[in-house]
């Protein structure tokens, strides 16, 4: 549909069907509203799961002329057949630079899979130039395809390889490509934050990341559930920690 979503926060829910399109855990379908891109800012979804047929996305199933900025994915993403991605499913190209697609400024731990361009940030984009900032990114989850060894899974953009997507970052045990290796160590530092993936202290929080918690929204001021730093439990409560 058309318009705006900000400040929302998807908690512990069940989102989709087996035979649905454009599934998204804040939108499913971002277009066009007018005279300006649609947008999807300071949001995130944690726990439960998002499930469709094709263009699956932790935050939007799929984008045409609109901007994700500002969000966060801590789910289960599944396309029972093609295209899924930690925040978004598919991302479409304009040629109009004042309505830009992007995604900017976003974090996934997500486990994302379909059968075919899985990946942790941007399941698929469309050939073209995209418009807008395309940056800012760190995946931490896990991506699994039916399909190896070829361009349909990727650890943070799926089916692309032109320039465009800048100042990525993935942490992981394991060696990757296409992206800069960041250490646990790293990301307990509200300066990999600030520094590396342009977050804002006025619209981030960083308390509890030198504990072993990522990042929040700030106006998310209810919360004590926190997405846990990888390779821990993701739920707990900061009572919790020890």
């Amino acid at each position: 549909g058309e318009g705006n979503a900000y400040n929302v926060v998807v908690a512990n829910c069940k989102i989709g069907a087996i035979h649905a399109n454009y599934v998204g855990g804040i939108v499913g379908r971002q277009e066009v509203v007018h005279d300006s891109a649609a947008k999807v800012y300071t949001s995130g979804i944690q726990g439960g799961s998002v499930t469709g047929y094709t263009e699956v996305g932790g935050i939007v199933g799929r984008t045409l002329i609109g901007a994700i900025v500002d969000t966060y994915s801590e789910t289960t993403v599944k396309a029972y057949d093609n295209i899924a991605g930690g925040i978004a499913g598919r991302l479409l190209p304009t040629k109009n630079a004042s309505y830009p697609s992007c995604v900017e400024r976003a974090y996934s731990v997500s486990s994302v899979t379909a059968k075919n361009y899985a990946a942790g940030i941007v399941g698929y984009v469309e050939d073209g130039k995209l418009k807008g900032d395309n940056r800012y990114y760190l995946f931490a989850g896990t991506v699994s395809t039916d399909t190896s060894g070829d361009d349909s899974k990727k650890d943070l953009i799926a089916n692309y390889s032109s320039a465009g997507f800048t100042d990525s970052y993935i942490y992981s045990n394991e060696n990757r490509s296409g992206s800069t290796k960041v250490t646990a160590g790293e990301m307990q530092s509200q300066s990999f934050y600030t520094g590396k993936l342009g977050f804002s202290t006025k619209t981030w929080s960083f308390a509890g990341i030198e504990t072993g918690w990522m990042p929040y929204l700030q106006y998310y001021v209810s919360s004590t559930n926190q997405v846990r730093l990888p390779g821990q439990e993701d739920f707990y409560t900061k009572a919790e920690v020890k």
